[in-house]
């Protein structure tokens, strides 16, 4: 998600943008909506807009100059993959487009896989909870995450929990009420050598309305190679 504000940086970006563009749009495709009350179905024919903030660090407490954009979405026409019915998602980000397949059942919203720029078909990975059920606070699982502010993005385990069920959150799109706050926090993460090493921590703050979905996302990364935090707010959403 480097890319999100600018088409004209050096080669070295361009090539990790397919990865980064992965990396976050998995994120951001944390929304959809089919019927009033649900935080996760996933109905096609419906597209969000969001207004992207990337603030890179230049240590530990410096700020680099802040980085804008904005990422589109919508779902589509349900289909068939690996024997199961999942719902594709398209993500489009600084020119780059990703694909993000997920599916609900009473355990919750899934990953099943997810598809890059230029690659041929989806990769398939272990299923990842987005939400698990029931919506309670305190609710917790096993989850990961992956940085946004390396050369390229490296995932770290850690574990998510349901905060809370009762938020008011003010975001470009309006202000919605009951929103649902999803904390994930690392609890083992490592920047490989080749990317100088050290440790990395990953925290992010999720919140989802009923009826629409994904309203706000922070992600804020730590780590002696990288660092920065991430913003994204709803700016729309619409059936089309």
């Amino acid at each position: 998600m480097h890319d999100v504000v600018t088409t004209t940086r050096s080669r070295a970006v361009a090539r990790r943008r397919g990865a980064t563009l992965i990396a976050v749009a998995a994120t951001l495709a944390c929304v959809a909506c089919s019927k009033p009350g649900s935080y996760f179905p996933l109905e096609p024919r419906l597209a969000w807009e969001y207004a992207i903030t990337m603030q890179p660090r230049r240590g530990e407490d410096t700020a680099g100059p802040a980085q804008r954009g904005k990422s589109s979405m919508r779902t589509m026409a349900r289909r068939e993959l690996g024997g199961r019915e999942v719902t594709p998602q398209s993500i489009e980000l600084g020119g780059g487009f990703a694909t993000i397949f997920r599916l609900e059942d009473k355990e919750g919203v899934h990953v099943v896989a997810t598809q890059g720029p230029n690659e041929p078909g989806p990769n398939f990975k272990a299923d990842s909870f987005d939400l698990r059920y029931p919506l309670v606070a305190g609710r917790t699982w096993d989850d990961t995450s992956e940085s946004l502010f390396l050369r390229q993005p490296v995932e770290v385990t850690g574990e998510s929990l349901i905060e809370a069920v009762d938020d008011v959150v003010t975001v470009p799109a309006g202000t919605y009420k009951k929103c649902v706050r999803v904390r994930f926090t690392t609890l083992d993460g490592d920047v490989p050598a080749s990317l100088g090493g050290g440790s990395l921590k990953i925290s992010s703050v999720r919140w989802f309305a009923p009826g629409v979905g994904m309203v706000k996302y922070q992600q804020d990364d730590r780590s002696s190679a990288g660092s920065g935090t991430l913003t994204a707010e709803l700016q729309s959403f619409k059936q089309l």
